[in-house]
């Protein structure tokens, strides 16, 4: 179990190294200085959850502009997946409680509804099919707020269905005989979802435009496909499980002030 607090600085300064570290690089000293940043932050609000999520967000704007100017040449245009480095940090850094146990950490708010029973059903659900498929319980969470926002019954003008919009033709290729059927949907969803995982090396946002575009369309073009729809789905999606985790990670940790 981690320790109960985390100061701002250090919780900012765990971001960057973590970036770096996952290039095999070093922090530069020009980086020591960091409370004023962090504090700057997490004075944006005062809700621990949010500024846990403001602090990472400033943080790997920063790591990002010191690579850019590293005197190595190393750069953010290099490809590295800043997103999925720091939710990678934040994960690791979250107690295993959090996982699928159906903590608080892990409790989901269907949009708009105060009905106690749907969030219970959607969260079991969301607990199952992480466990089931080893996929992180806040990855699934992002998909279905980006997908339906927590609407089970959400049906898109291409026919799309449910939590996690599954068409027709892909829910019976995964076993859904009720789309609308909340575990059975999240299920196939997370099905899926881990498919595309398992396609695309782990890469978390290739498996979402996966997601979103299919297959085919990522292998033919090498990455994220130039669709309009595609290259705004992917980052929304890895900005809500940014916000998932960091909450999840604030609910461990209360962020002090320096």
């Amino acid at each position: 179990m981690l320790a109960n607090t985390i100061s701002a600085s250090t919780l900012y300064n765990d971001i960057i190294s973590s970036i770096y570290s996952s290039l095999n690089m070093t922090v530069p000293q020009s980086s020591s200085s960091t409370s004023a940043a962090a504090s700057s932050a997490s004075s944006s609000s005062s809700n621990a959850s949010e500024i846990a999520n403001a602090i990472a967000a400033s943080a790997q704007s920063s790591a990002i502009q010191m690579l850019n100017s590293s005197a190595d040449g190393t750069s953010a245009s290099t490809g590295t997946d800043f997103s999925s480095i720091l939710n990678s940090y934040l994960s690791n850094m979250v107690s295993s409680d959090t996982s699928a146990s159906g903590s608080a950490a892990n409790s989901t708010t269907a949009a708009g509804s105060d009905n106690t029973s749907l969030n219970a059903t959607i969260d079991g659900a969301i607990s199952a099919a992480s466990a089931k498929y080893n996929l992180d319980p806040n990855l699934i969470k992002a998909v279905i707020r980006a997908e339906s926002d927590y609407d089970p019954n959400a049906v898109s003008s291409s026919g799309a269905e449910g939590l996690m919009q599954l068409m027709p033709g892909t829910a019976q290729s995964l076993g859904v005989g009720n789309s609308f059927d909340i575990y059975e949907n999240v299920d196939g969803g997370s099905q899926y979802l881990s498919d595309m995982l398992s396609q695309f090396g782990g890469d978390t946002s290739l498996a979402l435009a996966a997601y979103n575009a299919g297959p085919n369309a990522v292998t033919q073009y090498g990455g994220i496909p130039p669709y309009a729809e595609t290259q705004a789905y992917v980052p929304q999606v890895l900005n809500y499980y940014q916000q998932y985790m960091s909450s999840a990670y604030a609910q461990q940790k209360t962020v002090q002030l320096d």
